[in-house]
């Protein structure tokens, strides 16, 4: 009997599209970087707690899922790492969420597998760190030593004399705790959280492999024009 069902569409080369979690996102093979022409890290606490109240009520009324957003990346050939295009904002604060999670679950199984979100490589006895997210050189040394790295945040910051982004990251990171610190109080533990976070909240992730990113910068252009993904 012939086949008439109808063919799938062959994929388009060095395009890809799919929903994954959080921890499939940023524990998993991918790392990223930002590259020196992409706007600054620009959440204000308002946009920060608001990610985090969304996941806790969401994580309170066992909604099957939660969709966090979505992320655009872009990598050149021969590249390791994927240039986050779209979605700078969002990692970035999830990324600083991971670190306060690392610290309050210390010494614990979920201390490590959270600590994979930040360093791909943190399985890894005596091997350098690799993290999974390489800010602009500008902003570098400063998110490493008061986010990624495993002695982060073990004493608060002065804020003077600090740039805007770093103001911005720092805020994040003592409203973000101050949230957490409540969610404890008032639930006893965060493991349920942590959990929720990393298996039940989604990211589309568009995906572009090829010679150039302009195409994905394009993509990106397209939706801030016309408002339409």
């Amino acid at each position: 009997m012939p086949d008439d069902s109808p063919a799938a569409a062959p994929p388009k080369e060095g395009l890809s599209v799919a929903f994954l979690t959080v921890e499939e996102l940023f524990g998993g093979h991918y790392t990223f970087k930002l590259p020196w022409y992409q706007r600054a890290y620009a959440w204000s606490e308002d946009l920060a707690l608001r990610l985090l109240n969304d996941v806790i009520l969401a994580h309170e009324e066992q909604a099957p899922r939660y969709f966090i957003g979505h992320v655009l990346l872009a990598r050149q050939i021969g590249e390791e790492r994927h240039i986050l295009v779209d979605g700078q904002q969002r990692a970035v604060t999830l990324m600083i969420l991971f670190a306060l999670l690392r610290r309050k679950f210390s010494g614990s199984d979920w201390a490590a597998r959270i600590a994979k979100l930040l360093d791909a490589d943190a399985d890894i006895d005596g091997k350098p760190a690799r993290y999974r997210l390489a800010p602009q050189p500008t902003v570098e040394n400063f998110f490493r030593e008061n986010v990624q790295s495993p002695q982060a945040m073990a004493e608060p910051i002065d804020e003077f004399g600090l740039s805007e982004v770093e103001r911005n990251i720092l805020l994040n990171r003592l409203r973000l705790e101050e949230r957490l610190d409540e969610f404890l109080d008032q639930r006893g533990e965060l493991a349920g959280l942590a959990d929720y976070l990393l298996t039940r909240c989604l990211l589309v992730l568009e995906v572009i492999d090829g010679e150039s990113e302009n195409e994905a910068w394009k993509m990106l252009q397209t939706e801030e024009n016309t408002g339409l993904p």
